[in-house]
């Protein structure tokens, strides 16, 4: 047990204490709070430091990521996000606004490339991986920007944080895209071998030209940069050929037509030229001269045509000698059996009477022989065509059927006819038989009456000849074209049969085809193609 004497420490110091004067207390008070003070002033000292060397690391990230023109964020796994006002800029927006997780920047991020964004990011948090992506934002004024943004995961506080910064690299990209699209015109122009090379923006202005097209058109290279290529085209053709260059264009693929131009045929092939994103920023046309592979073709089809024609021919031909011609031949050889065998037997029963059958049958088989041969002239014996008014093959046709016509008392008229390009001679026989038949198939009672009239159609010239005849049946309206195919008896009509089948035939050498319209008691109508001068 303690004496009240020995009161303990804090009691004892308390007690010395208060025996001590106001004086002695201050100055015991100042002499020990004199080393505190010291460290506090320096403490101070050093903060003030610190507060400055902060300020100025700020200053140098801020003037850090003005140049770069970079946004610095931070993001927590519970949800928080800071990021610095460069960011707001960055995305084209005012600085007042501010944005509480990244999710609320999604709505700015270019559709296409949300996904792909959200992949990387998600990507870098689940496996602590660096972020290092590329994407497309749209500014509220509509424009598109590009941004690279590149952060990593952080958890030195041991929270886990993803830090990172974001800077635009729309600049970059263009110069990225410019370069792009240079070599790939440059790979449009050189690997071409064409006669014609020509790249053009989606308006028709000549970029790049090769110097054979420069030279076709007249002018230097260097005159033509720059010019618009529809203004270079006569303009009839604009319409039609910017109708494959706008093809080309909305349908973003190659197409090819060809074309004849001042007699030499041409193989055009316009390839559009996409940017990055699929858009068509101009068009590569190339021509490759077919006129010679042309030529070869349509020799070819001459040939063939020809073949086919005298293949045709020969069938008919073969078809005549074994029927029509058997006709006479049989007159002749059995008439001349009955002669023999009056001969042998000594008596003469009316000679004359078989002389005249064999006659005749000999007479018709030299008719249907020179028809033959005539029918088989069309093609083997053909003149060049050229210009021919057909005005005057008809005065020519009427003039040689003048005796007919006035036999008959027949009137021809005729409308304004046109100039036509043909074989005037063919086109006459054409003009004559049909005359002759309008004439030949009228009833005794009537007076023949024929009209001829023309008008354009499609390239052609159409021709009517119309007559009041004692017409067709309609059953009929394909024979009558047939060689040597006939109606009526030869006593009643006379004739081979030639005379249609010539027309027709004539009709198509020249490339037009020939039909009839017709009723019976009332009349026909022949009608019949010829080209038109400009074809």
């Amino acid at each position: 047990m303690k004496s009240p004497s020995q009161p303990q420490t804090d009691q004892g110091t308390t007690a010395r204490t208060s025996l001590l004067a106001p004086a002695e207390i201050e100055h015991l008070i100042e002499e020990r709070a004199a080393p505190l003070r010291d460290e506090i002033e320096e403490l101070r000292r050093e903060n003030k430091k610190m507060q400055v060397a902060l300020r100025e690391s700020e200053n140098h990230l801020k003037l850090t990521l003005d140049a770069a023109a970079a946004g610095m964020w931070i993001s927590g796994r519970d949800g928080s996000w800071m990021a610095t006002p460069q960011l707001n800029r960055i995305f084209g927006l005012s600085p007042d606004i501010t944005f509480h997780r990244e999710q609320d920047l999604m709505e700015y991020i270019y559709p296409e490339d949300l996904q792909q964004l959200i992949d990387a990011w998600m990507g870098s948090l689940r496996d602590g991986t660096r972020l290092d992506h590329e994407y497309r934002i749209i500014w509220p004024d509509g424009s598109i920007h590009w941004l690279a943004a590149k952060g990593r995961v952080c958890s030195e506080s041991g929270i886990p944080r993803f830090v990172g910064i974001t800077y635009d690299i729309t600049e970059r990209k263009r110069m990225e895209e410019a370069l792009r699209q240079r070599l790939e015109t440059e790979r449009a122009l050189i690997n071409s071998s064409a006669e014609i090379a020509v790249l053009l923006d989606i308006e028709g202005i000549i970029l790049n030209i090769n110097d054979n097209y420069a030279t076709i058109i007249g002018k230097r290279y260097e005159e033509l940069l720059g010019v618009r290529v529809w203004d270079l085209i006569p303009h009839e053709h604009v319409s039609y050929r910017k109708s494959w260059f706008d093809q080309a264009i909305r349908e973003k693929r190659m197409v090819k037509f060809e074309e004849n131009r001042d007699g030499r045929w041409h193989d055009i092939i316009i390839n559009p030229v996409l940017s990055a994103d699929g858009t068509v920023i101009g068009v590569a046309v190339s021509a490759y001269d077919l006129t010679e592979r042309k030529l070869a073709e349509q020799q070819l089809r001459e040939y063939s045509e020809s073949l086919k024609r005298s293949n045709e021919d020969l069938e008919l031909f073969v078809g005549i000698a074994t029927h029509d011609l058997q006709e006479p031949v049989r007159g002749i050889v059995i008439f001349s059996q009955l002669l023999l065998n009056q001969c042998r037997e000594g008596r003469w029963q009316d000679p004359g009477k078989y002389l005249k059958v064999i006659e005749q049958s000999g007479l018709q088989m030299s008719s249907l022989v020179n028809d033959l041969r005539e029918y088989s002239r069309v093609r083997t014996h053909a003149k060049q065509m050229e210009p021919v008014n057909t005005t005057t093959i008809l005065s020519l046709a009427l003039n040689n059927l003048h005796h007919v016509i006035e036999e008959n008392h027949a009137t021809v008229t005729y409308d304004p006819l046109p100039v036509v390009l043909a074989d005037g001679t063919q086109v006459a026989q054409v003009f004559q038989n049909l005359i002759d038949n309008a004439i030949k198939f009228c009833r005794e009672e009537k007076t023949p009456e024929v009209h001829l009239s023309a008008r354009p159609s499609d390239g052609m010239w159409e021709f009517a000849f119309r007559d009041n005849g004692i017409g067709i049946p309609q059953k009929y309206f394909s024979k009558i074209f047939i060689l040597f195919e006939r109606l009526h008896d030869r006593d009643v009509y006379p004739g081979t049969g030639l005379g249609l089948a010539l027309c027709k035939r004539i009709i198509e050498r020249h490339g037009g085809r020939m039909w009839v319209d017709s009723e019976v008691g009332v009349g026909s109508t022949f009608f019949f193609t010829l080209p038109a001068l400009s074809s």
